[in-house]
């Protein structure tokens, strides 16, 4: 009877901890809706939207980068949304000239900024609870819509997806 006891506030102890984390990173997520991010990503032609990936100091850069699934989804962005939807990339990592390689060999290079030493998360004031590899849907000012990444989640690209047509439908 002991053991059954123990075990159910063990039980009650873990889901009750789990779920003050799920809470704890949802407020950090509805913190950060609304920020702006103060940097210059619309170099060639201004925008209305912009998906912004930053990707901290990757273990295996051209693994974790994914940068072919990213050229499939930026296809995708263009066939819809033509110009008014860009994708940029900031990639903090030491093997600078591997990934400023990789950005170049698919396309991405007047795409992304990579350097060693760039404290996204000190410079923009966010949580480093979002993670080591966080994509942002910006709007033309840089104000943070959403977050979550479209290529591993079909929710997370219908959500980015109604955002933008819901913009560009006030806009026509």
């Amino acid at each position: 009877m002991n053991k059954v006891i123990s075990i159910l506030i063990f039980a009650a102890f873990i889901l009750t901890f789990t779920g003050c984390k799920k809470k704890r990173n949802n407020n950090v997520i509805y913190d950060t809706i609304g920020r702006k991010i103060e940097m210059n990503i619309h170099k060639c032609h201004s925008t209305q939207f912009t998906i912004l990936r930053y990707i901290d100091n990757p273990s295996c850069t051209s693994c974790q980068l994914k940068l072919g699934e990213w050229k499939i989804y930026h296809k995708k962005l263009k066939k819809k949304f033509g110009d008014k939807v860009n994708l940029f990339f900031l990639c903090e990592t030491k093997n600078i000239k591997d990934a400023r390689f990789l950005f170049e060999i698919y396309g991405f290079d007047d795409m992304a900024v990579v350097d060693s030493s760039i404290n996204f998360y000190d410079t923009y004031k966010l949580n480093p609870i979002l993670g080591k590899d966080v994509v942002f849907l910006l709007d033309s000012t840089n104000t943070i819509l959403s977050i979550g990444n479209p290529n591993d989640n079909l929710k997370i690209d219908s959500l980015f997806t109604s955002l933008m047509l819901g913009n560009f439908s006030k806009n026509k």
